[in-house]
C-alpha cells in the first residue's frame, strides 16, 4: 500500500510539472498572447542536371585545360543557405597544379565563385537557394603550364558535395 501511495503521488507530481510547462509563456511573450513557434512545412531538396563527373580530364599535358557544367535545382518547397564542398583525393602535388575555376552563371552576369590550387579548395559559400530556383556552374580545370615533369603519372581527384541546409 505505501508502494502504491508513492508512485501515485510522484505521478500526480509530474502530471502537474507537465501541466505548468505547457502553460508558461514563452520568453518574449506579452501577456495574454503566447508566441508559437513557427515551423516550416515542407523540404528541400537538391536536384543536379548531370551525375557522375562534371569535367574529366585524362593524360593532361602542362597548359591544358578541362571543362564542364551542371545545374542545382531546389525541388523542394523550402529555401535553404547554399554551399559547395570539395573532398581532393590522390596526389597533392598534382592538386598543387591544376587550377580550379567554378563560376555561377547568373542572369546579370557572371560570379566567380572559387578560383585557385584544386589542393586548397574546401569551402564555397553559394548564398540561399530559393524553392524551384534552378542555378547553374561552370568548373574549370588547368593544369599548370609550368608543372615540373616529376608529375608525370600522377593522379588527382575531387568529389563535390552541394549542400542546402534549411533557414531557421
Amino acid at each position: 500500500m505505501p508502494w502504491r501511495m508513492t508512485l501515485r503521488s510522484i505521478l500526480t507530481a509530474l502530471l502537474a510539472l507537465v501541466v505548468l510547462a505547457n502553460a508558461a509563456p514563452l520568453p518574449g511573450a506579452t501577456e495574454g498572447k503566447r508566441k508559437r513557434p513557427r515551423l516550416a512545412d515542407g523540404r528541400l531538396h537538391l536536384v543536379a542536371s548531370k551525375r557522375g563527373a562534371i569535367l574529366s580530364g585524362r593524360n593532361l599535358a602542362p597548359g591544358d585545360r578541362v571543362a564542364g557544367a551542371v545545374t542545382i535545382r531546389n525541388t523542394g518547397a523550402l529555401a535553404g543557405s547554399f554551399s559547395l564542398t570539395a573532398n581532393v583525393r590522390g596526389s597533392r602535388r598534382m592538386a598543387d597544379d591544376l587550377v580550379l575555376t567554378v563560376r555561377e552563371q547568373r542572369r546579370r552576369g557572371v560570379k566567380v565563385v572559387y578560383s585557385g590550387r584544386l589542393a586548397k579548395f574546401r569551402l564555397a559559400k553559394l548564398g540561399v537557394i530559393r524553392p524551384g530556383q534552378a542555378r547553374r556552374f561552370r568548373f574549370a580545370v588547368v593544369f599548370s603550364a609550368s608543372a615540373p615533369n616529376s608529375l608525370q603519372g600522377q593522379r588527382a581527384s575531387a568529389s563535390f558535395t552541394w549542400r542546402a541546409d534549411q533557414r531557421s
